[in-house]
């Protein structure tokens, strides 16, 4: 049974179990992470940007907030971001794989995060470099390939749709974005390895 749409924000999450030791979970998601960022690198010639060289690490005192944030650019690749922050041993956490594509190609740029709050959020999408709404040839090259992810999740109990609060975070989503809240076990953690490394490889392949 599907237990239904979320539409708490991740600040009233957080807020309502404060104190969720996820240190183990935030491993596995940032090993998932760091590995779909190796693919990437060994497809791409990239290098940093000195803009975020004072952030690996930053913050952790007193026990606070901490993270690391590098960025780089190519080629290829206008911009890219990988990155966390956020509190493992107290429920919240947050990361991110965010790759900009160069003018070149018309190929979707990538949107990755995950995170902890305290259950799993999840965001795996291809963000439309066009209007798809007018540009049907486009959505059928890109998007349709990922319907069938899609609906999986959408009939999998286990996996809350995610809904923003906020407008403009819904209108940035494309069809098959695949956006939802849900619980850590080995199971699901085993659904979002396999999902991240089936965006990320399909998204290489269309270079």
């Amino acid at each position: 049974m599907s237990i239904g749409p979320t539409t708490k924000s991740i600040a009233e999450m957080v807020a309502e179990r404060p104190s969720v030791d996820n240190q183990d979970v935030f491993n596995a998601l940032w090993n998932i992470t760091t590995e779909l960022k190796e693919k990437v690198f060994a497809r791409f010639d990239l290098q940093p940007d000195p803009c975020s060289a004072a952030y690996q690490p930053y913050g952790g005192g007193d026990n606070g907030p901490q993270g690391f944030l590098s960025t780089f650019a190519g080629s290829e690749i206008d911009w890219l971001v990988y990155s966390w922050i956020g509190t493992p041993n107290t429920s919240f956490t947050n990361m991110h794989l965010t790759i900009h594509v160069g003018p070149q190609y018309d190929i979707p740029h990538f949107g990755f995060a995950l995170g902890t709050a305290p259950d799993i959020f999840m965001y795996m999408d291809y963000l439309p470099r066009t209007d798809l709404w007018s540009d049907v040839s486009y959505l059928d090259k890109y998007y349709t390939g990922t319907n069938e992810r899609f609906l999986q999740f959408q009939s999998d109990g286990r996996f809350s749709p995610f809904v923003s609060q906020d407008m403009s975070m819904r209108l940035y989503q494309s069809p098959t974005s695949n956006c939802y809240m849900v619980p850590p076990t080995d199971e699901t953690t085993a659904i979002i390895r396999a999902t991240a490394h089936e965006m990320i490889d399909r998204w290489l392949g269309w270079f």
